[in-house]
């Protein structure tokens, strides 16, 4: 099972046979997608979050990564600039993956980028990190 260059968006496509292969790879996974520390993480958190932003910082930090931590309460984003246009300024100016948290309309599985894409939470559309995470703690 290789993932170097998937996103991460939802569970459409996926079925229990990938989630049996994921669950039994996940602790050489991490290797695999961050494979040295000159990857550079953008934390885009554009709702409150603690756990789910501390649990993909604290993963990037032990896969070797930089974190670049987005603050959108302090950019473009308050002025109107749409969940699209801050991805792709923040993938030209570097960054090797992209997780997002937002409660906004757009939809990330509509966003087209050149980088991987990891969904941290989708306001009332989903959260399929956390979910992901709470059947590897049952399975």
């Amino acid at each position: 099972m290789s993932l170097k260059g998937c996103s991460f968006l939802d569970f459409q496509g996926l079925d229990g046979d990938w989630a049996r292969a994921f669950f039994k790879n996940v602790d050489k996974l991490g290797a695999e997608i961050l494979p040295s520390n000159s990857k550079t993480v953008a934390q885009v958190f554009l709702e409150p979050s603690t756990r789910t932003s501390m649990s993909f910082q604290m993963a990037a930090i032990r896969a070797g990564a930089k974190n670049l931590i987005f603050d959108g309460n302090n950019s473009s984003v308050k002025k109107g600039e749409t969940l699209k246009d801050t991805l792709m300024t923040i993938e030209s100016i570097g960054a090797d993956l992209l997780v997002v948290r937002h409660g906004g309309e757009e939809k990330l599985s509509q966003i087209k980028m050149a980088i991987p894409m990891i969904n941290a939470g989708e306001g009332a559309a989903g959260h399929p990190t956390q979910a992901l995470t709470d059947a590897y703690t049952i399975f």
